[in-house]
């Protein structure tokens, strides 16, 4: 093998152990970012699990917030606003 077939072997080498460096980092950051993606999609359908439950109760304790204030000071400490159909006509809520 001359020198000049050796430092192009040598080259190449060096560039492939590069590449398989660089092919190792990219994977780990892809589980990493896939991992968080996953983490944000379970977040996100659980946000979407606990819409209904909390609409519902919003709504209850909209109803019920004309006989106890308490429940209407709720409302407003948390900035929720609600609108309800009662006898046919439309009622805001704090």
């Amino acid at each position: 093998m001359t020198k000049r077939q050796f430092l192009i072997l040598l080259g190449t080498s060096m560039v492939l152990v590069i590449l398989i460096a660089v092919n190792g980092y990219l994977q780990f950051q892809d589980q990493k970012y896939t991992n968080i993606a996953q983490g944000m999609q379970n977040y996100i359908l659980k946000a979407s699990q606990v819409d209904t439950p909390l609409q519902n109760l919003i709504t209850r304790v909209a109803a019920d917030s004309d006989k106890e204030p308490r429940l209407k000071e709720i409302l407003t400490k948390r900035g929720v606003k609600a609108t309800l159909n009662i006898d046919g006509q439309e009622r805001q809520y704090p």
